[in-house]
C-alpha cells in the first residue's frame, strides 16, 4: 500500500506541473506521461505507454530529432544528465521549441533504474531572444552608423562594456580598465574622472560637452552620464554615451570665423567707401570747378590758362576713370570662376604691360632689366598681364630716380614658377607691409598713393590662379614684389 500511495502520489504531482514529463526506462520506452505532455499533442495514455519514446508522436516528424533523442537515452542510460534544446510536435502537427532534459533516476547500488524527462516549452523565450537580437542589431547598425559612443563601468569607474569607441579603441582594449589608463590627454582625463565621480557621489545624471586631444587632433564630444542601479536602489556603476560633435564644433567655428571676416570686412568696406567717396567728390568738385570758370572767362582768360584747365578737367576725369575701373576689376576678379589654364607666353605679356606704362612721366628715364629666359608656366594672360600692370608701374611710381627695376624668373619647386620684381626705391617699413594687400586700406603716402586696388587685385588674381603673393622690403633699400604660378 505505501508504494501505491507514492506511486499515485507521484502521478498527482507529475499532472499537475505545466512542463512536458515522463518517466522511461533505459531501453527507451515509456512508462508515463503527464497530463501536460498528453494534451498538448491530444493523445491518450494508451497511446503511449510501453511505446519507444522515439516512435511517439512527439517525435514522429524528424529523424534528426529521432536520433537525437536516442543518444540522449543512451547517455542518461549510463548515469550522465543530458540536456538540448529539440523541437517536440503538439497537436495539429505544430512544432515547438522545449528545453529538453534527461535525468537518470538510481537504485541504491547506483545502477540507473529509470530516466525522468522533462520538456519546457520556450516559445516564448524564444520569441523574446529574436526581438532582442533584432533589437541589438537594429541598435548596432544605428551605433555604427552614428557619431556615438556607448559604455558601462563599475563602482571603481573601470570600463565594464563599450560599443563603438570614437577614438578607435578596441573593446577587450577597455575592458577593465579605467580612463587613467586609456585616455592620454591629462586635461581631457582629469576632467572625465572627475564628471563620473561627481555622478556616482550625486547619484545625478548629467551633461557636459568635453574637447579631447587625439593624434595630435582636437576631438570634441557631448558627454552624458547616468547612473546604474541594482534592484534595491544601490549604486553599482554608470552607463555613458559619447556622442562625437567635432563636425558639429568645426562648423560651428568656421561660421563664427566667417562671421568676424564678413564684420571686418564690412568696417573696412565702409572706411573704404568713405575714402572712395571723397577722392571722386574732390575729383567731380575740381572738375566742375575748372569747367565753370572756362564757361564762364573764357573770352577773357589767356589761351594758356584756359589750355591748363583743360588740362586739369582731363587729369581729374582719368583718375575719377582709375578709381572705377579698379573697382570694377577687383570686383569682377573676386566674384569669377577661375578661367581656362594656358602655357603663357610670358616674355610676350611683360613686354605688353610695359607698353601699357610708356606714358607715364617716370618711364622715360627708368631703366627694366628683364631676364633671359622665362621658364613655362600656366595661367590667364589677360589676368597674368594685369598683375604685371600693377607691379612695374608702382616700381616705376616708388622706385628710385631715376627708377632702377629689375625682373627674375626662376623654378621655385616641381610645381611652381617664381616671378620677382625689386625696385630702388624708398623701401616699406615692415610694420607697414601687412597692409598692402588689404584692398580697402592705404598706407603712408611715402611709400604709396591712390586706394589701395592695385596690390589687392594681384592677390585676388594670384590666387585664383592658384599661386601667392608677398613682399621682401627694407626702409631705404627697396622692394621685391614675389609671386608663384603653376608650373606647366
Amino acid at each position: 500500500m505505501p508504494t501505491q500511495q507514492n506511486t499515485h502520489y507521484l502521478s498527482h504531482v507529475l499532472d499537475s506541473l505545466f512542463a512536458f514529463v515522463g518517466i522511461i526506462k533505459t531501453d527507451g520506452c515509456v512508462i508515463k506521461a503527464n497530463r501536460s505532455a498528453l494534451q498538448a499533442a491530444a493523445l491518450r495514455e494508451e497511446d503511449v505507454i510501453g511505446q519507444p519514446l522515439t516512435r511517439t508522436y512527439w517525435w514522429s516528424h524528424s529523424k534528426l530529432e529521432q536520433k537525437r533523442m536516442e543518444k540522449a537515452i543512451q547517455q542518461a542510460s549510463g548515469g550522465e544528465p543530458v540536456r538540448y534544446e529539440a523541437m517536440l510536435q503538439i497537436s495539429n502537427g505544430q512544432l515547438i521549441p522545449v528545453d529538453l532534459m534527461l535525468a537518470p533516476v538510481f537504485t541504491n547500488d547506483d545502477s540507473v533504474q529509470n530516466i525522468v524527462l522533462s520538456a519546457v516549452d520556450i516559445s516564448a523565450t524564444r520569441k523574446v531572444q529574436e526581438q532582442l537580437r533584432v533589437t541589438n542589431e537594429r541598435f548596432s547598425v544605428a551605433l555604427k552608423s552614428a557619431p556615438v559612443s556607448v559604455f558601462s563601468m563599475d563602482e571603481n569607474l573601470r570600463y565594464t562594456w563599450m560599443y563603438n569607441s570614437r577614438l578607435g579603441h578596441k573593446p577587450e582594449e577597455i575592458i577593465g580598465k579605467t580612463d587613467e589608463e586609456i585616455i592620454l590627454d591629462a586635461e581631457a582625463r582629469n576632467r572625465t574622472i572627475f564628471l563620473k565621480q561627481w555622478v556616482l557621489e550625486r547619484d545625478q545624471g548629467l551633461q557636459e560637452e568635453m574637447k579631447v586631444q587625439h593624434n595630435g587632433e582636437p576631438h570634441y564630444f557631448q558627454l552624458i552620464l547616468e547612473p546604474l542601479h541594482d534592484q534595491y536602489g544601490e549604486i553599482t556603476g554608470l552607463i555613458g554615451a559619447s556622442v562625437d560633435i567635432t563636425e558639429r564644433k568645426e562648423r560651428e567655428e568656421l561660421l563664427l570665423k566667417q562671421s568676424n571676416e564678413l564684420k571686418l570686412r564690412n568696417q573696412e568696406l565702409d572706411a573704404f567707401a568713405y575714402t572712395v567717396a571723397h577722392d571722386l567728390k574732390n575729383a567731380i568738385s575740381s572738375t566742375i570747378g575748372f569747367a565753370s570758370l572756362i564757361e564762364s572767362y573764357y573770352d577773357r582768360m589767356p589761351k594758356e590758362e584756359v589750355l591748363e584747365y583743360t588740362r586739369l578737367i582731363t587729369d581729374g576725369g582719368q583718375k575719377m576713370k582709375s578709381i572705377i575701373n579698379n573697382l570694377m576689376m577687383l570686383s569682377g576678379v573676386s566674384r569669377a570662376e577661375t578661367p581656362p589654364m594656358t602655357i603663357l607666353n610670358m616674355h610676350r605679356i611683360v613686354e605688353d604691360a610695359i607698353n601699357q606704362l610708356t606714358s607715364m612721366p617716370q618711364y622715360e628715364d627708368a631703366t627694366i632689366n628683364l631676364p633671359d629666359e622665362w621658364p613655362n608656366t600656366t595661367g590667364h594672360g589677360p589676368w597674368v598681364e594685369d598683375v604685371w600692370t600693377n607691379l612695374i608701374s608702382n616700381a616705376l611710381k616708388y622706385g628710385g630716380k631715376p627708377p632702377m627695376i629689375d625682373i627674375k624668373a626662376e623654378v621655385a619647386n616641381d610645381q611652381e614658377v617664381c616671378f620677382q620684381i625689386t625696385d630702388n626705391g624708398v623701401g616699406i617699413p615692415p610694420a607697414q607691409q601687412h597692409r598692402l594687400f588689404k584692398p580697402f586700406t592705404r598706407i603712408d603716402e611715402k611709400y604709396a598713393e591712390g586706394h589701395g586696388l592695385g596690390l589687392s587685385i594681384v592677390q585676388s588674381i594670384v590666387g585664383k590662379l592658384g599661386g601667392k603673393v608677398w613682399i621682401e622690403s627694407e626702409t631705404e633699400q627697396g622692394s621685391t614684389f614675389s609671386f608663384t604660378l603653376p608650373k606647366a
